[in-house]
C-alpha cells in the first residue's frame, strides 16, 4: 500500500473507533424514509400513509436503498448506520483522490475524517453523507473527465444523476460544476462538453419530474412547500457563523483556495460550487440540526485551500503547522457537544420506539394520530398519521406563515385547525410528552375553542417514564 492508502485507511478506521461512543442514535426523520420504504415492500406504495400519494421525502434514492434493506428482513436504523459509515469512508477516500489532483497533500483527509459534525451525521440514519461522497466523487471525475472532452463524462454523469435522486437541490451542484468547467477552460470544446453533459442531464431530470408527477402529483416534492416559503438571510448567517466559528481553518482555506483559482486552474472548476452553495445556504436559512449538515458538502472542498495554504506557509514559517493546531482548538468543544447531542438522540430514538410499540399494542388499528415529529412513533405503531409539520400533507405545507424563516427550520407551518377537523383519535404534543413525570397536558395556542370538548389528556405509564398525550372523546 502507498503512503496515501494508509494515510485514508488510518484516518477512517480513527474515525470510526470515534463514532463509535455516539453509539445508536437515529435521528427521527430518518424514519421518515424507513416508512416510506416499508410500505413500498408491503405493497402500499411509496407513500407515508396507505391512500395518500404526498411525496415527504426528499431522499428517494436513499429511501429506495432501505426498501431493499426491509425487503430482507433486516433491520432499518443498524443499516442505516452502516451505511452512513460507508458512504463516510467513500467520502475521505474521495477527497483523498481531489488532494492528489491540485497538490494539496494529506491534510485534507484527516479535516474531512475528524470532523465531528461530519462523524455525527453519518450516524443518525439520514442520506448527509451519501451526498457528500456523491458530490465530492463527481468533482473527482469531472477533473479526471474535462481533459477527454470529447468523449461524454459518463462516469461523473451517474454520479451527478445520482445526487439528484439523493438531494433536491442536486441540479444546482450540477450547474456549478458546468460553470466550472468554462471558468476552467474557455473554449469551444469545453462549451460542446458541457452542452453534450446538460441535455444528457436535463432528459434525465425531465424524467424525473415526469415520474413525480405521474405518481404525486406535484412538480416538486411536498417538502419543499413545507420547508421554503422565501428567504431567511438572518437565520442563515447565524447558520453559516455557527460553522464558520467551529470550523475556522476550512473556512479560512475557503478564502485561500478561492484568491488561488486565478494561479491553479483546477481549482476554478470548484469554486462556482463553493461560492453558490454557500450563497444557497444562506438565503434559505440552513437547517435546524446541529450538525450543520447542508454545510458537509463544502469541507472536503475548503479543506483543500487549507491544506494548500498551510504548504505555501510551512515553506516560509516553521510555525505555519501551529496555527492548524491552533484552528483546529474550536473543535475539541464540537466534540463535547456531538456527544450530548447523541446522546439526547439516543434517549429521543429509545423512548419514542417505545412509545410508538406502546401504541401498536393496545390502540384500534384503525385510528388515527396527529403529531409533529413524525418519525420514530408512528413507524412503530403502525398508524396513520397526521404529519403536523406538513412534510407528508399537502394542506398544511401550503399554509401561509406569517414572518416565515423566523423560526425553526422546517418546522414553521402548522394548521391546528384542519388538523383536528380531521378528528384524529390520538393527539402527542411536540414538548413535554414522555418524561419521568406524570402531567397534565394545557391547550397549546392556536388550538381550535372546542379542543377540549372533544379531547382528554391522558397520561400512561411507560416503564420509568410517562406518556402524556390527548384522547379523542
Amino acid at each position: 500500500m502507498e503512503r496515501q492508502d494508509w494515510n485514508i485507511l488510518i484516518a477512517c478506521a480513527l474515525a470510526i473507533a470515534i463514532a463509535s461512543f455516539y453509539g445508536v442514535c437515529t435521528q427521527d426523520d430518518a424514519f421518515i424514509s424507513f416508512r416510506y420504504a416499508e410500505n413500498l415492500v408491503t405493497g402500499k406504495g411509496l407513500v407515508f400513509n396507505e391512500g395518500e400519494r404526498v411525496e415527504g421525502i426528499s431522499n428517494p434514492l436513499w429511501t429506495l436503498m432501505f426498501a431493499g434493506v426491509i425487503a430482507f428482513g433486516m433491520d432499518p436504523v443498524l443499516w442505516s448506520i452502516v451505511f452512513g459509515l460507508c458512504f463516510f469512508s467513500l467520502a475521505v477516500w474521495g477527497t483523498s483522490r481531489l488532494s492528489s489532483s491540485v497538490g494539496a497533500g494529506l491534510l485534507p483527509v484527516w479535516l474531512v475524517a475528524l470532523d465531528p459534525s461530519f462523524l455525527l451525521e453519518s450516524m443518525e440514519g439520514l442520506e448527509s453523507s451519501m451526498y457528500v461522497a456523491l458530490i465530492v466523487w463527481g468533482f473527482v471525475f469531472l477533473l479526471q473527465d474535462i481533459e477527454r472532452t470529447e468523449y461524454l463524462p459518463w462516469r461523473s454523469l451517474i454520479v451527478f444523476g445520482a445526487a439528484i435522486l439523493t438531494r433536491p437541490d442536486a441540479p444546482l451542484f450540477f450547474v456549478a460544476a458546468q460553470a466550472g468547467i468554462l471558468l476552467y477552460r474557455p473554449s469551444i470544446q469545453s462549451i460542446r462538453f458541457v452542452c453534450r453533459s446538460s441535455v444528457i442531464l436535463g432528459v434525465f431530470l425531465s424524467l424525473v419530474t415526469a415520474v413525480r408527477y405521474g405518481y404525486y402529483g406535484e412538480f416538486l416534492p411536498n417538502t419543499f412547500y413545507a420547508k421554503v416559503g422565501g428567504v431567511a438571510i438572518e437565520r442563515g448567517l447565524n447558520y453559516l457563523w455557527a460553522h464558520i466559528s467551529t470550523h475556522p481553518l476550512v473556512w479560512i482555506g475557503g478564502v485561500y483556495l478561492c484568491l488561488q483559482s486565478l494561479h491553479i486552474k483546477r481549482l476554478r472548476i470548484v469554486l462556482p460550487f463553493v461560492l453558490g452553495h454557500a450563497l444557497y445556504v444562506l438565503l434559505i436559512g440552513g437547517d435546524f440540526k446541529p450538525t450543520s449538515r447542508f454545510l458537509l458538502v463544502l469541507t472536503p472542498i475548503l479543506a483543500l485551500g487549507a491544506s494548500l495554504m498551510i504548504l505555501r506557509w510551512s515553506n516560509q514559517s516553521r510555525w505555519a503547522y501551529g496555527l492548524v493546531v491552533f484552528a483546529i482548538l474550536p473543535r475539541a468543544g464540537l466534540y463535547e457537544r456531538s456527544l450530548d447531542w447523541a446522546q439526547t438522540r439516543r434517549i429521543n430514538f429509545l423512548g419514542r420506539k417505545a412509545a410508538g410499540e406502546w401504541i401498536a399494542q393496545n390502540t384500534p388499528p384503525d385510528w388515527v394520530m396527529a403529531m409533529h415529529s413524525v418519525g420514530a412513533v408512528p413507524y412503530y405503531a403502525q398508524r396513520r398519521c397526521i404529519d403536523m409539520w406538513g412534510l407528508n400533507d399537502k394542506v398544511i405545507a401550503r399554509t401561509p406563515v406569517p414572518d416565515f424563516g423566523s423560526g425553526l427550520a422546517g418546522h414553521e407551518r402548522s394548521n391546528p385547525e384542519y388538523v383536528f377537523s380531521l378528528q384524529p383519535d390520538l393527539y402527542i404534543p411536540e414538548d413535554d410528552w414522555l418524561g419521568l413525570q406524570r402531567i397534565e397536558q394545557k391547550v397549546e395556542l392556536g388550538f381550535p375553542s372546542d379542543f377540549e370538548e372533544n379531547y382528554r389528556p391522558v397520561s400512561i405509564p411507560l416503564g420509568a417514564s410517562w406518556m402524556n398525550i390527548w384522547y379523542r372523546k
